[in-house]
């Protein structure tokens, strides 16, 4: 087992090396000199202005900690017979990822169960190299939203508007009927919904609605008190428009590889 578990790490700390790299390289070329004095002035700033960023990026220790113990361990449920060589494609970038998300575990396990999905012989054909990007593009309240609703099928939302009845003011939160929402995090949420439909794992429409409107009644009728009424006239009225929160294709399928 120690053997095995030592081949995996091997295996992975040549992809490491491959993808950390190009970008250490590259970086120092990007920052050379055009001539002497302009040179130390990009150097100097360069240097006050990215250190605190150079103190959270990771280098290829913490890399082969992290791949030992979160990669590793996912690998080991993988029986033998199924395990394989990392993809290079999945796992170079995944590995160059990780060196910027010091303080994203959330994010940093997506990229950890992509490589050892990589390794399974059994999700060749589930896995794709877009999933990186696709991962590369979540903030951590993203992925923690999409591996709660990822699982189903649907969920209710709405949001609200006011109209007189040929106008309509819409608000642009947007909730989730069967999530907790607070004036603090209804903002967060929306956006975060908004991102995962621009990457196509979920689509928000509200030309539809659930059949079942009981689905929506616990939400009210009246607009919560963080929500601010515009500065309209009065005879502008309050409406909730109730619409359906569907996981796509393509989201169920990044889903069973990140889960």
């Amino acid at each position: 087992m120690a053997k095995e578990k030592k081949s995996k790490s091997s295996s992975l700390r040549a992809a490491a090396a491959d993808a950390v790299g190009p970008v250490a390289k590259n970086f120092g070329k990007e920052i050379a000199p055009v001539g002497t004095e302009a040179g130390r002035l990009v150097r100097s700033a360069a240097h006050t202005l990215m250190r605190p960023a150079f103190s959270v990026v990771w280098g290829a220790d913490k890399i082969f900690d992290w791949i030992e113990q979160r990669v590793a361990e996912r690998v080991d449920k993988i029986p033998e017979s199924e395990r394989k060589e990392a993809d290079i494609r999945i796992a170079g970038p995944a590995l160059e990822a990780v060196r910027y998300l010091e303080n994203e575990e959330e994010i940093r396990d997506l990229f950890a169960s992509l490589i050892a999905k990589s390794m399974d012989k059994r999700e060749k054909t589930n896995i794709h190299s877009s999933y990186i990007e696709i991962a590369k593009q979540l903030d951590a309240l993203d992925a923690k939203i999409f591996k709660l609703i990822g699982a189903h099928y649907s969920f209710p939302i709405a949001r609200w508007a006011w109209k007189d009845g040929i106008e309509k003011i819409i608000d642009r939160n947007i909730f989730i009927v069967d999530f907790m929402s607070n004036s603090e995090n209804v903002s967060l949420i929306t956006r975060g919904l908004q991102n995962l439909d621009r990457l196509k794992l979920i689509e928000i429409d509200f030309m539809s609605s659930l059949a079942k409107k009981e689905r929506y009644s616990s939400l009210g009728e009246n607009p919560p008190e963080f929500i601010n009424r515009p500065n309209l006239p009065d005879n502008f009225k309050h409406t909730r428009m109730d619409g359906i929160l569907t996981v796509t294709e393509f989201g169920r399928a990044f889903f069973s590889i990140i889960s």
